[in-house]
């Protein structure tokens, strides 16, 4: 064994001194390149610097003073390969608390040597030219090294699994990386995003629960569970609550590769249930009537031309409605223009559901043809509300012959003033907990109202 001291003169007669087994490590992984033999030990004039540094890394990697790993010289947030260290120092304590042997002859020693030895060249014969040749080739037999571990470790803390290789680097301890959503329990899947301050530093996961090494899954982006039959129970029961009627499974395994497997939700046993639920489901919602008091106008020809408001007061329109439980539908240019039956106060749609108002969310652009239907339709008793702004152009056929509007031109039309807030972009992960339900035997949703017989 061996402890690397250093210069002599910054030794003395008082210099406390251990030689073991994680001193004999960390020594050879601080001068290993600088020796080709437990005694052939030096460096040439040109890397002396080199050499005489690799000396004070002894320091970063053990204390010499009490045998332990790390050193009192490591700077902080720096990890010096301790569990190494002290794992390999446990391997080749049991040849050295044994008689010895040689490569081959099955003993603690002889199987360390023989695992130890490169593919070209003869086996080691001692324990600093194993420990040399396992950090001369770390990859080589790193495992079957590993599992030579005895049952006592006289030092800790040690590797709980065999590594990929036996490198001993001095590296900076990485940032813990940060989640997206935050760690918890959730009931259905998403998509987990994992990020890093850390430089150049890479990351590895598991999805069992089991803690990750460098042999788990290496992750190169965010992480995303396929479909299955509880997330797909959850998306579809969002859309009933918000009115829809009928729901179908279509599934095209089509692809110019050739064939491909079902989806894990195809061929979950659950899925046969969850499909005679869907269809009840829907042919419960298709008796219901439509009741929509509220057209909430989509400005597709605002978001043509890349018009931030009206995207985001349109979004939050839809959620203040929605967080109110007013019921509404969502209507299109087309649909104000010509699809909708102008009535007396009201918008008739083709299933006979009336609309006495239209909400128009932050629209800078609207065509003529809308602008004198809603101008009938307030005259007739209906109730137009633009929300933050009026139009600020009237299009003809096309755009390019928009004219801005007259003075007054929207008199007969409510404006609400400033901005709704925002609507956060919701995260891929339902709630981890449903809310609980709540009510009697009346069954209220919107577009939808149906009572027990």
């Amino acid at each position: 064994m061996m402890a690397a001291l250093g210069q002599c003169g910054a030794l003395s007669a008082s210099t406390y001194v251990v030689v073991d087994e994680v001193t004999t490590v960390a020594s050879l992984a601080a001068l290993h390149l600088y020796m080709a033999s437990a005694t052939n030990l030096g460096s040439g004039s040109a890397d002396a610097t080199s050499f005489a540094s690799a000396f004070a890394a002894v320091n970063e990697y053990a204390n010499t003073a009490t045998g332990t790993a790390p050193g009192p010289s490591l700077p902080s947030g720096y990890y010096a390969s301790s569990k190494e260290i002290s794992t390999l120092g446990n391997i080749v304590a049991s040849c050295i608390n044994s008689t010895g042997g040689a490569a081959g002859d099955g003993s603690a020693c002889g199987n360390l040597f023989s695992l130890a030895a490169p593919t070209v060249g003869s086996a080691p014969a001692n324990i600093i030219g194993a420990i040399l040749d396992i950090l001369s080739n770390p990859t080589h037999n790193a495992a079957a090294i590993f599992n030579l571990i005895g049952a006592i470790a006289p030092f800790q803390p040690t590797l709980s699994s065999a590594p990929t290789n036996w490198a001993l680097p001095i590296l900076p301890i990485p940032a813990t990386p940060t989640f997206a959503p935050v760690a918890d329990t959730y009931a259905l899947g998403g998509t987990v995003t994992l990020s890093d301050t850390t430089a150049d530093s890479t990351m590895y996961y598991t999805t069992d629960g089991t803690t990750p090494t460098a042999s788990s899954t290496k992750y190169t982006g965010p992480y995303k569970p396929e479909a299955d039959v509880t997330m797909a129970r959850y998306v579809l029961n969002e859309q009933f609550v918000r009115g829809v009627n009928l729901a179908e499974l279509m599934y095209f395994p089509s692809s110019n590769a050739g064939g491909r497997p079902p989806t894990t939700l195809m061929q979950q046993p659950e899925l046969p249930a969850l499909m005679h639920y869907i269809g009840r489901l829907s042919y419960l919602m298709s008796m219901g009537r439509p009741t929509a008091s509220v057209a909430l106008y989509l400005p597709s020809s605002s978001l043509w031309l890349n018009d931030r408001a009206a995207d985001t007061q349109f979004v939050s329109a839809e959620r203040l409605l929605s967080e109110h439980q007013i019921n509404f539908d969502i209507v299109s240019e087309d649909a104000l223009a010509t699809d909708l039956t102008l009535g007396n106060g009201t918008f008739e749609t083709m299933s006979g559901n009336l609309y006495r108002t239209v909400i128009l969310p932050s629209v800078p652009l609207l065509s003529q043809a809308v602008l004198e239907r809603l101008r009938s339709f307030a005259a007739s008793g209906g109730h137009v509300l633009f929300l933050g702004r009026t139009p600020s152009l009237i299009a003809g056929k096309t755009i390019l012959n928009a004219r801005t509007p007259e003075p007054g031109e929207f008199s007969w039309a409510s404006v609400a003033p400033g901005e709704l807030s925002p609507t956060p972009t919701p995260s891929d992960d339902p709630p981890a907990q449903p809310p609980a339900a709540q009510g009697d035997s009346v069954i209220d949703a919107p577009d939808h109202s149906f009572r027990d017989p």
